[in-house]
């Protein structure tokens, strides 16, 4: 079975080292540059890996040109939202009755790839790793996580990537419908990532002051409104409890959007924070949402990022 990291990135490389590891021939798929390159000759190196070693990951292939990868029975989409599009050339390298599986952060992701891939041929979720890019190739997949994820359209028969992902080292649970698992993915990162990123801390930093404690929570109620609205009832209390879990235990990750302006990258703002405006029912609706949105959207217009 050859699996294709669409976006080998941090998550991409913690995410495929364990499918390697699994018995799985993995092959990225990526944007020119070092990153890439160290992929290329040198595989994925964890250091450390999720048990504390460094260790190095052999991939069949890594490329930006999709006519040097392999025929491929499922693609796993990790590209930044805003670069979804871009992987439209790499469906030729999907066999036929293959599956994409987009793990990407943010909203309107599976709505983009469907008119790409077809409906029926796709499957949606999350993933919690926690994974830092240490150097070109150099990634710290130490965190521990989970994915949850299942068919775009109800009554796919998919199952069989559930259970490949379940036969691995990855802690995976399939179900019926991944929606509801997306927008709770979104309450974490609309409350997260932003404050890491304008406050330059790593995860752990954010549970220890009563200022970004009380930010993240306002900003965590606003995000649950808004899936609420979206037809998502979110229960709150144990959402912002697993929240403050998954932080704490990736308490040394310096989340993505962090590592975006460590990069002077494009952040997934409009993915994350835009995913909760989308709701609003005015102007005036989600302050706390739309000030930190604003302070992202100002930040990538300085790193020459403008829409």
């Amino acid at each position: 079975m050859l699996v294709t990291i669409a976006g080998c990135g941090a998550l991409g490389c913690s995410l495929g080292a364990r499918l390697i590891d699994s018995g799985l021939d993995v092959q990225a798929f990526g944007r020119p540059g070092p990153h890439l390159d160290a992929l290329h000759h040198k595989g994925i190196v964890l250091a450390p890996d999720w048990n504390g070693q460094e260790r190095s990951f052999p991939l069949v292939a890594a490329s930006h040109d999709p006519g040097e990868l392999k025929p491929s029975e499922l693609i796993i989409v990790l590209v930044k939202a805003h670069q979804t599009a871009a992987v439209g050339p790499v469906r030729r390298v999907l066999k036929p009755g293959g599956v994409c599986l987009t793990l990407q952060n943010g909203l309107g992701n599976a709505e983009l790839l469907a008119p790409l891939f077809g409906e029926e041929n796709l499957a949606a979720g999350i993933a919690t790793y926690g994974s830092t890019r240490k150097a070109a190739g150099v990634v710290d997949g130490s965190s521990q996580g989970f994915i949850l994820a299942g068919p775009w359209l109800p009554g796919s028969s998919l199952d069989w990537v559930g259970t490949l992902l379940a036969n691995s080292v990855l802690d995976a649970t399939w179900v019926q419908d991944p929606r509801p698992a997306i927008w709770n993915k979104l309450c974490l990162n609309a409350m997260m990532n932003p404050v890491a990123a304008l406050t330059g801390q790593p995860n752990g930093e954010l549970l220890k002051n009563t200022y970004t404690l009380g930010l993240m929570r306002a900003l965590f109620d606003e995000a649950a409104t808004a899936a609420g609205r979206a037809g998502v009832d979110i229960d709150r209390q144990t959402a912002w409890d697993k929240a403050i879990d998954t932080i704490g235990k990736t308490a040394r990750v310096r989340p993505s959007m962090l590592q975006d302006l460590d990069h002077a990258a494009r952040t997934e703002a409009d993915a994350i924070c835009g995913g909760v405006l989308s709701q609003a029912l005015s102007e005036a609706d989600f302050p706390q949402t739309r000030t930190v949105h604003a302070l992202l959207k100002a930040i990538d217009a300085r790193n020459g990022h403008s829409d």
